[in-house]
């Protein structure tokens, strides 16, 4: 949403340029594909072969232990790929660009919300209706990557309305609706695990109505940010303008850690572990920018 923000509204558009960056951008996802098995294999006492290294780039999913993690990337090309069509719609038709937008979230939020309500009906009784209703929205679909376009797309909207996070009022609005979101959200993971007697899975959430109130509370609660000199600020500046270094490297840190350490993972040793990671990645980040040519790898 954040990248729609900045890019759906923006004035001057050099289609040559964003060529450009979308191609750099897929070099530091195959680049990163590399080292991340390499190093990771390295890590973990692991055999390298050509084989395994080629197969992790063309197999990068979540799920992947290698390059995983990536899956950003991934996304955020898919977007710029479609980012000059959307643009040219925005600004010629907007029309047609708002029934883009109702369309996907039709087949995003609306499905999301209708496969909630399914699955805390059916921990107590069989009722399969709303899954037919779902199956059916899901012949119409148009894009696999439609969760990520809209959320990119409602970008624009937000900073078209702007404006109107000037009001106090209207911001504590938003703020509350995201905390209640938060809180309804989490409330139905909780209700949904007791239920079925196990965690409830962990991607529930990721195209909900709940993620995009919550979205929107976070949007509002940091609006009027200032950047005042305090010791706080000067990290979140040092750590925001890293933020690619460390999301490109933290999974080999994690690695790391859970190679040399096996032992009980209690609630205060999970916080430790990631304060250790996010630290230990922007040492990294900051060493690396210090070398010429190198530092090219971890800055779009």
């Amino acid at each position: 949403m954040l990248i729609g923000f900045l890019l759906i509204n923006k004035k001057n558009f050099e289609f040559k340029e964003h060529l450009k960056k979308t191609l750099k951008i897929f070099k530091l996802l195959i680049f990163w594909s590399l080292v991340l098995t390499i190093v990771i294999k390295l890590i973990q006492n692991q055999e390298i072969n050509i084989i395994d290294i080629i197969k992790n780039i063309f197999t990068t999913d979540i799920y992947n232990e290698y390059t995983g993690i990536l899956w950003f990337l991934q996304n955020l090309i898919a977007l710029y790929l479609i980012y000059p069509m959307i643009k040219i719609t925005h600004d010629s038709n907007k029309k047609v660009y708002n029934y883009i937008c109702i369309v996907l979230l039709i087949n995003t939020v609306l499905v999301n919300f209708l496969s909630l309500i399914s699955n805390l009906i059916q921990t107590q009784v069989s009722f399969k209706y709303i899954n037919i209703v779902i199956d059916y929205i899901s012949k119409f679909q148009i894009l696999t990557n439609r969760n990520f376009l809209i959320f990119f797309m409602l970008g624009g909207y937000l900073y078209e309305n702007k404006d109107k996070f000037e009001d106090r009022k209207f911001r504590i609005k938003c703020i509350a609706m995201g905390v209640i979101s938060w809180i309804l959200s989490f409330g139905y993971a909780f209700l949904m695990s007791k239920l079925q007697k196990k965690t409830y899975i962990d991607s529930f959430n990721y195209n909900s109505v709940f993620i995009l109130l919550i979205v929107i509370g976070v949007f509002a609660l940091t609006y009027r940010y200032k950047d005042e000199n305090r010791w706080y600020n000067v990290l979140i500046k040092y750590i925001s303008k890293n933020s690619l270094g460390i999301y490109l490297l933290h999974i080999i840190i994690i690695r790391m850690i859970n190679r040399f350490y096996v032992g009980e993972m209690t609630i205060l040793f999970r916080l430790g572990k990631v304060l250790i990671v996010l630290f230990a990645s922007l040492g990294l980040t900051l060493i690396i920018k210090k070398i010429p040519k190198v530092r090219d790898w971890i800055e779009i």
